[in-house]
């Protein structure tokens, strides 16, 4: 082989060499990938997560008031946010030979202020604000017969003072010790009568009878 024959196959082969290792580099360059991390997700700064809501629960200066309503009957206490020693305790229904007996820590009652709401007929039964100060009122219904019960003061004792009892026949709230409701789930308000003779006619759907146990003093 001649000289120049030669130098000519080195000249190839060298430009062979070049090429190649261009093509090879350009392919490692073409695979690699750089992959990019999301930072994690921020905390909130401390401090700036919203309070959470609190329920300011209400008081009570004598045993709570309780809330004859219809739909069908119920017999509910309810702890108010009045008065001096702002009792927050709804009570407890207790059954006692009988009749319901209103369970409470808070003194006995030595009277009942009444209020009537959505009542009609008698002298100030359309006035919500008018105190009807009694022991004792009847409550007539109709569950598909004429039917009544009563909510009253018993026997009080040497301070004049007794527990507010009533002969509904009621069942109390699963959940509620302090709720009372007709047994029979289709009884209807008819009227609510006082001892003077006042009878207040009652709207099935929108009246409630307000019922304070207290001591001498309106208790609103």
């Amino acid at each position: 082989m001649s000289r120049s024959v030669r130098s000519t196959l080195v000249i190839v082969s060298v430009a062979a060499v070049a090429v190649t290792v261009l093509v090879t580099s350009g392919c490692e360059q073409s695979t690699t990938s750089t992959t990019t991390q999301s930072p994690p997700p921020s905390s909130p700064p401390p401090g700036t997560t919203p309070p959470t809501p609190t329920v300011q629960p209400g008081g009570d200066d004598d045993r709570p008031p309780v809330i004859i309503s219809g739909g069908s009957i119920h017999l509910r206490m309810v702890a108010r946010d009045r008065g001096k020693g702002k009792n927050q305790n709804h009570g407890e229904w207790k059954e006692d030979t009988g009749k319901w007996v209103q369970e409470h820590d808070m003194q006995k009652a030595k009277k009942l202020f009444v209020n009537v709401l959505y009542g009609s007929g008698g002298t100030n039964c359309d006035n919500p604000e008018w105190n009807f100060d009694v022991d004792s009122l009847v409550i007539d219904y109709n569950d598909g017969a004429a039917k009544k019960f009563s909510v009253s003061l018993e026997a009080k004792d040497g301070n004049g003072q007794a527990r507010l009892v009533t002969d509904a026949d009621a069942k109390k709230d699963a959940k509620l010790p302090f709720w009372l409701e007709l047994k029979n789930a289709s009884a209807r308000l008819v009227s609510v009568t006082f001892p003077d003779g006042t009878v207040c006619t009652l709207d099935h759907l929108k009246s409630q009878v307000h019922i304070y146990p207290t001591n001498n003093k309106d208790p609103r």
